[in-house]
């Protein structure tokens, strides 16, 4: 295995001409940055949506998780967490979904996997 110590950003051009996969999309920072390389296909793969967030923090943590993380998400999403996976997605949809090379797939990454040939 090879580990470098890099920024990521590096790798981008890594995509041009090439089938490129991205999970984890969410607000499409890094997707933008492969584009300009022109990936041959490119797919963006994210749920954008909450994972259940009981299992998310052991019960014993905190007297309630739930409560815990709501308000640390708060923070950062304002007007929630799904307000700001949804508006993430629609932004995605509005920027990507004209380019015929760019597949949008709304699922987890197992689920998503499904779509996909072994070895591909």
């Amino acid at each position: 295995m090879l580990l470098v110590h890099a920024n990521r950003d590096v790798f981008q051009p890594m995509a041009a001409g090439r089938r490129y996969a991205e999970i984890g999309v969410y607000r499409g920072v890094y997707a933008r940055g492969v584009k300009l390389f022109a990936p041959a296909r490119m797919y963006l793969i994210d749920p954008w949506r909450a994972a259940n967030m009981s299992d998310l923090i052991p019960s014993d943590y905190v007297s309630d998780p739930i409560a815990s993380l709501q308000e640390t998400f708060a923070t950062y999403y304002p007007g929630g967490l799904d307000a700001a996976l949804e508006n993430a997605y629609r932004d995605i949809c509005v920027e990507f979904s004209s380019d015929p090379t760019c597949e949008i797939i709304r699922a987890t990454s197992a689920q998503a996997c499904e779509r996909f040939e072994p070895g591909s």
